[in-house]
C-alpha cells in the first residue's frame, strides 16, 4: 500500500509541473530522479538498494564528467574535433556530451527496472524521458547528446541495480 501510494503521488507531482510550471522547470527537477528513488528506498527500508544506488549515481556522473571535459579539453586545441559535445544554444561552449540531465534522471530509470521490474521502471523511463524532451525543448543539448547521456544513465543504473536486485522489496502489481 505504502509503494502504491508513493507511486501515485509520484505522478501527479509530475503532471501537476508540467501543467503549472514549465518544461524548464520540469527538466531541472526530475534530472534529480535518482534522489527521489533514493528516498523511496528509505521510505520502504531497502537501505542496501540504497546504497547501490548512491554507487550507481557515483559512476555514471564520473564517467559522464570525464566524457565532458575531454571533450571541453579537447575544444580548446581544436574546437573541430569536439562538435559532438557544443551546446545548440551557446555557440563555442563544449559542455554538452553526453547531456547530464539526461544521464541523471535515466539512472534511477535503470536502478528501478532492474530491481522493480519492467512495470515499474517503464513509468519512471517515461518520465525520464520527458526530461530528455525537456532538454530538446529548450534547446540546451542536440538529440545524440540527450540520447548518450540517457543510454550511460540507463545501463549504469540497470547493472548496478541488477547487483542489489535480490535484496530490494517489490512493488505490489
Amino acid at each position: 500500500m505504502k509503494e502504491s501510494f508513493a507511486l501515485v503521488l509520484s505522478f501527479i507531482v509530475t503532471f501537476a509541473i508540467i501543467i503549472f510550471g514549465s518544461f524548464r522547470l520540469y527538466g531541472d527537477t526530475f534530472q534529480y530522479m535518482p534522489l527521489y528513488v533514493f528516498i523511496f528506498l528509505l521510505w520502504v527500508r531497502a537501505y542496501k538498494p540504497a546504497l547501490g544506488l548512491v554507487f550507481a549515481t557515483a559512476i555514471a556522473f564520473l564517467i559522464m564528467r570525464s566524457i565532458k571535459n575531454f571533450f571541453g579539453i579537447v575544444s580548446m586545441y581544436n574546437p573541430n574535433m569536439a562538435t559532438i559535445s557544443e551546446r545548440p544554444d551557446v555557440p563555442g561552449d563544449y559542455d554538452g556530451f553526453p547531456s547530464g540531465h539526461s544521464t541523471g534522471s535515466f539512472i534511477g530509470a535503470g536502478f528501478v527496472s532492474a530491481t522493480q521490474g519492467y512495470k515499474a521502471g517503464f513509468l519512471v523511463s517515461v518520465v525520464c524521458a520527458l526530461v530528455c524532451c525537456s532538454r530538446l525543448y529548450v534547446n540546451r543539448h542536440t538529440l545524440t547528446q540527450v540520447l548518450v547521456g540517457a543510454l550511460l544513465g540507463f545501463l549504469v543504473g540497470y547493472y548496478i541495480g541488477k547487483i542489489y536486485s535480490k535484496k530490494v522489496i517489490r512493488l505490489e502489481a
